[in-house]
């Protein structure tokens, strides 16, 4: 998701339309024999998707790249660029460490390559992560984009316009300005100025030059200064009802939220894709490179609600919000406990969870390595915090394609002393992770569980 200062963000990686210069790579696995620079790629089109092992949506795509390899075998080069960082010590072996991890426990045959020179070639350092450029026979940048699939890789070799979902680092909202009310501009306007009135509020289709997923003004926890306007631009309808139920778009470990408010909004009214919002940018595919490309967003939405009084409350703007879009939608919505998916930390072996209990001393956490088998060591550690400081870098999303948001992960173990854990395992490998928790005589299961959730309806 892009911040407030998304509008200063400069991408300064190849565009759609620029030729990408020949590289020489040193580092690399999988390769095709022979082949040892991007020239030996002309004639064949070429998917480059650069990622990091601090990126875990770059990590659970690697299976994904490696059957979109298979499936476009003798068309289409995949090369997964590793975005080393030449400065930071190590960087290069931990890349290269988690790269056999992964392979190991995928199978994967994908061409990687670990090369530093060449992500600063294509001004990847300092830029967000996952990037995918489609790359013509020819050499040229047909597309750049953060996910891809067979469907929309087949459009584009064929020149077909594609549609498909929009990187937010590809996006500048460069039609609005954070300082003035939502779709104002401070001017005289049918009678008076569009910012002279004491209350107001707004509800808009989310349009290009808004930035999306920004939400400011609602948060009791914030503590910047609050002068009775709040805006939430850039949301679906789940997103402006956890809005406007509990100040936050998102919530995840931590927050007392987490485990109180699923923040999975259930439909129970006859309009099936009502809650259905997403991004999506129009491409051309490479047939015109100086058409500017059309970012559209299907079923999302901006509210913005001003209210001038100085006794005005964070609490009464979300509650002006819920009636405005409860009235919108002609929908009703309560909190009630339903029961909805979650995960379980549970005893499998009485006799070796004994063992965990805490020798005592200073309570520590040792990161050893998030992704290249070592994981964590804790010490004197209560077993809620366990699951908030290390379980939470979750494998689990990657399984579970149906969980947008930070899992729920419950306690269930009935621990209620500290412990001490050496959790060895590749914290991005659900199977890796389990099998360490098993020596200690836990597992992770996936359940369901009577949790708060925010329920929508037709109005009666």
């Amino acid at each position: 998701m892009i911040t407030a200062n998304a509008q200063d963000y400069k991408d300064n990686t190849p565009k759609v339309g620029d030729t990408i210069q020949n590289h020489s790579f040193k580092e690399v696995r999988n390769f095709p024999n022979n082949v040892k620079s991007i020239s030996d790629f002309r004639g064949k089109w070429l998917v480059i998707d650069f990622w990091s092992m601090n990126c875990s949506g770059c990590i659970q795509g690697f299976p994904v790249m490696d059957k979109l390899q298979q499936q476009f075998k003798g068309q289409v080069q995949v090369i997964m660029a590793a975005n080393v960082n030449p400065i930071r010590k190590g960087s290069l072996a931990s890349h290269l460490r988690l790269f056999e991890l992964q392979s190991k426990s995928h199978n994967l045959t994908v061409a990687f390559e670990f090369d530093s020179l060449f992500a600063k070639q294509m001004n990847m350092n300092n830029h967000l992560v996952p990037v995918i450029f489609v790359i013509d026979p020819s050499g040229v940048v047909r597309t750049k984009g953060y996910k891809m699939d067979s469907l929309t890789l087949s459009n584009i070799i064929k020149g077909e316009k594609v549609t498909y979902k929009l990187s937010s680092a590809d996006h500048v909202a460069k039609g609005y300005n954070y300082k003035l009310p939502l779709m104002t501009n401070g001017i005289q306007a049918n009678g008076d100025l569009d910012t002279n009135f004491v209350f107001r509020s707004l509800l808009a289709i989310w349009n290009e030059n808004t930035s999306e997923a920004n939400c400011h003004g609602f948060d009791d926890s914030k503590k910047a200064l609050f002068k009775g306007r709040a805006e939430a631009l850039g949301f679906d309808l789940g997103g402006l009802l956890r809005i406007a139920y509990t100040g936050k778009p998102s919530w995840g470990p931590g927050d007392s939220l987490y485990v109180q408010l699923s923040q999975d909004v259930i439909n129970e009214t006859n309009r099936r894709n009502l809650l259905d919002g997403k991004y999506l940018q129009i491409d051309t595919a490479g047939i015109d490179y100086n058409k500017k490309r059309k970012i559209i967003g299907v079923n999302m939405f901006s509210y913005s609600i001003i209210n001038k009084n100085p006794g005005t409350t964070k609490a009464q703007l979300r509650q002006s919000m819920l009636k405005d879009v409860e009235g919108y939608f002609n929908i009703e919505t309560k909190i009630e406990k339903r029961k909805v998916k979650v995960w379980k930390l549970v005893i499998i072996d009485s006799n070796l969870s004994k063992n965990l209990r805490s020798k005592g001393g200073q309570s520590e956490m040792l990161l050893k390595g998030i992704t290249d088998g070592e994981g964590y060591r804790l010490t004197n550690y209560s077993i809620d915090q366990i699951v908030i400081n290390s379980l939470l870098l979750l494998p689990i999303r990657s399984i579970d394609q149906s969980n947008h948001y930070t899992p729920i992960i419950i306690n269930a173990t009935g621990i209620n002393f500290n412990i001490d854990l050496n959790l060895h395992a590749n914290m991005y490998d659900l199977n890796s992770v389990r099998k360490s928790l098993n020596n200690f005589g836990l597992d992770l299961v996936p359940a369901e569980d009577f949790i708060n959730a925010i329920v929508v309806s037709d109005r009666k």
